[in-house]
């Protein structure tokens, strides 16, 4: 019967030190996204595809409850776009591509992501070599 008491009074301590589910992170994540807060919401978005990496329009999450929508690689992009790591947001909106997500969100990004790039300057002409006319 003591053991039991052990178990008790050790429980607190070892739900404190239990990893976020993935449905947590994300939702951290749209949290902080829906804020603005795109330092916060980067960091939950990565959390979630550790936990869990494959995309998915409806996911079960316990029981019979599901999470709609789990698109993690198009809004990881976002944060990163919006954190000015354009290279970043590119290749994220690579592997959402790979992971199914839905085109019209990456489409936007990508397109978003094009207008923030640089346009490199138009190559400089050569200069005119002056020739002698032919007799």
């Amino acid at each position: 019967m003591r053991s039991g008491y052990l178990l008790l009074l050790a429980a607190p301590g070892l739900l404190a030190q239990t990893q976020p589910t993935f449905y947590g992170a994300y939702q951290d994540g749209l949290d902080a996204e829906r804020a603005g807060d795109w330092k916060a919401a980067l960091p939950a978005f990565r959390r979630a595809v550790e936990l869990r990496p494959a995309s998915a329009a409806r996911v079960i999450i316990y029981g019979n409850n599901l999470l709609a929508n789990y698109w993690p690689y198009t809004h990881m992009a976002r944060c990163q776009l919006e954190l000015g790591d354009l290279d970043g947001a590119h290749a994220t909106l690579a592997k959402a591509e790979r992971a199914g997500e839905p085109r019209p969100d990456r489409e936007a990004l990508l397109q978003r992501l094009a207008a923030a790039r640089p346009v490199p300057p138009p190559p400089k002409a050569a200069p005119a070599v002056a020739t002698a006319p032919a007799a």
